[in-house]
């Protein structure tokens, strides 16, 4: 009776072993499988939840400002990642101007003699964006993750952040007065009349509203 109380416990005993041996093969092939080269996974984050601004790619209107946003995806550090997504924010900018100056333009030229002038437009766009003082463009909201990526050696981090910055509408407005204004000067020191009359009409509908 005692031995085999004792081979009971022995066996009892090895069949524990076999059982935790095995949980661990299982687990370790467990842990291997989540193993996803290039994996990323969020780490950190500037708020609960990337906001929607973060995923324009042109401009947006926000209290008065036109707004342009900017952004750069696992940039090595966070100093590095601001640069960029600037840079970034600074070119949607130039862009964008240069998009609603020419549909503004247009759509005011439309049924007057002076539509299908498309090189006054095309000049009065490059000099709009030109009157435009990006470097007096206001910071607005900024949103950044920091990312976690598996690699063969481990892991890495990087950063992905977004920004964008404000110019008032009223700024804009000024920059397209200074832009007509050059493009009177030019037409009238060329004697240019159909230029002149075109620089002319943009500025009355300016004036009046119709073109804000």
């Amino acid at each position: 009776m005692q031995r085999r109380s004792s081979l009971t416990s022995r066996t009892t005993g090895f069949t524990l072993v076999v059982t935790v041996a095995a949980g661990l093969l299982v687990g370790g092939c467990a842990g291997n499988r989540e193993f996803v080269r290039g994996k990323q996974t969020v780490v950190e984050a500037s708020s609960s939840s990337k906001p929607d601004w973060a995923y324009k790619t042109s401009y947006f209107k926000k209290d008065g400002m036109l707004c342009f946003s900017g952004g750069v995806t696992d940039a090595h550090d966070y100093a590095l990642a601001r640069r960029q997504a600037k840079a970034a924010a600074m070119k949607n900018a130039v862009e964008s101007i240069s998009v609603l100056a020419k549909t503004e333009y247009t759509e005011a030229l439309r049924g007057t003699s002076a539509d299908q002038d498309g090189r006054f437009v095309q000049d009065a766009i490059a000099f709009t964006a030109d009157s435009v003082n990006l470097e007096g463009l206001l910071p607005g909201e900024e949103y950044m993750e920091k990312i976690e990526t598996q690699t063969d050696d481990g892991v890495r981090y990087g950063y992905n952040l977004f920004g964008y910055y404000q110019l008032k509408e009223s700024d804009y407005t000024s920059a397209k007065h200074r832009a007509l204004d050059k493009m009177l000067g030019k037409a009238r020191e060329a004697n240019d009349k159909a230029a002149e009359q075109t620089a002319l009409t943009l500025l009355d509908k300016l004036n009046s509203g119709e073109t804000k």
